[in-house]
């Protein structure tokens, strides 16, 4: 009888094959056997480069599934082809510019055979280009910070970085078992297809596990090809209010408000600094689309109308203010939002 996986790691990738070598290494380099409930999955983009060369090194030791679509599908279909590939009981789906730490792959499966859990989160640790050999030889701690929280705490908690593919795990087989006719391409074309599995699992499931302490590395400004503020304004919250149009706690209100003060500020300054000529987004009018999607909200007129303005010193006083405000909130487990 063949074992059926427990988890399937799968790696959307196009034209990163030095960083897919170094995430792959990072998984295999540690093990000392190939776990049998373990499905590896890379799915390529249709890279120009030499992506499959590289994964054909590792399959040579490792069983390693290589699938490569025949032309590129776009960012949105490659990841959404993500579910629909992998047969595991949970779906890790892994940024081909992530490391793992040392022991994160052994702990990640030991919960996932052991533990029910809707959605599995991670902390995590960014790093910059040029930083990998060093991230490669973190390992995790013997004392990891894990707590188990409905979807209400995990919701609350999370917010934003719900869309963070790296960092988040799912019950894949329970989504499939509750929702048979669930879609997994229900939300491409709004730049965070994962959305769709990710949303579904914390509406069938009620019990989730959170991972204070990072279990990986995470490449910083290295992400990009679409308009920040149309998907995390317009297209983040319109699906958050699709999946949740009856939900008690306002989860749009609580995903506008992390959008707002958690992840806008840190790149809107990143606009402002020596860096702004290399970002990876497209254009759009920032001031238009943010009165657009945050006009009437509170933190938006508080913060981002001064890390908006023309004056430095007005910037940087709200960039330090929406901190001081995160770092609270977070202490508050994020009741502010």
């Amino acid at each position: 009888m063949i074992q059926p996986f427990i988890l399937s790691i799968v790696i959307p990738t196009f034209r990163r094959a030095a960083c897919l070598e170094i995430l792959l290494s990072s998984i295999t380099s540690h093990l000392s056997y190939f776990p049998t409930d373990l499905e590896i999955i890379v799915l390529d983009n249709a890279s120009p480069d030499n992506t499959e060369n590289i994964v054909s090194e590792f399959a040579n030791t490792f069983p390693i599934k290589y699938f490569r679509h025949d032309e590129n599908i776009g960012m949105d279909g490659n990841i959404a082809a993500c579910f629909n590939v992998a047969s595991g009981r949970y779906l890790w789906v892994l940024g081909d510019d992530e490391i793992l730490y040392q022991g994160t792959l052994n702990y990640v499966l030991n919960l996932c055979r052991n533990r029910e859990f809707g959605i599995l989160y991670m902390e995590n640790g960014g790093f910059k280009d040029g930083q990998e050999g060093a991230i490669a030889l973190r390992s995790i701690p013997e004392n990891i910070k894990i707590k188990t929280l409905n979807s209400e705490k995990i919701f609350r908690e999370v917010n934003v970085f719900l869309t963070f593919i790296s960092a988040n795990i799912i019950n894949r087989e329970e989504i499939l078992r509750k929702i048979p006719d669930f879609d997994f391409r229900s939300d491409t074309g709004t730049f965070l297809p994962q959305m769709a599995w990710m949303y579904s699992a914390l509406k069938i499931i009620d019990s989730h596990i959170y991972i204070y302490t990072p279990m990986f590395g995470a490449m910083t400004g290295n992400t990009g090809g679409y308009k920040l503020i149309q998907v995390f304004g317009a297209n983040l919250i319109n699906i958050t209010k699709k999946y949740f149009s009856e939900d008690s706690f306002n989860n749009a209100n609580i995903m506008s408000n992390a959008v707002v003060t958690r992840l806008l500020p840190g790149e809107l300054m990143h606009q402002f600094g020596s860096a702004a000529s290399k970002s990876n987004f497209e254009h759009e009018d920032i001031n238009l689309m943010i009165a657009s999607c945050f006009g009437n909200n509170k933190y938006a007129n508080v913060f981002l109308k001064g890390i908006l303005s023309n004056s430095k010193l007005r910037r940087e006083i709200s960039f330090f203010g929406v901190r001081v405000l995160n770092k609270i909130n977070k202490n508050l487990h994020y009741a502010l939002l």
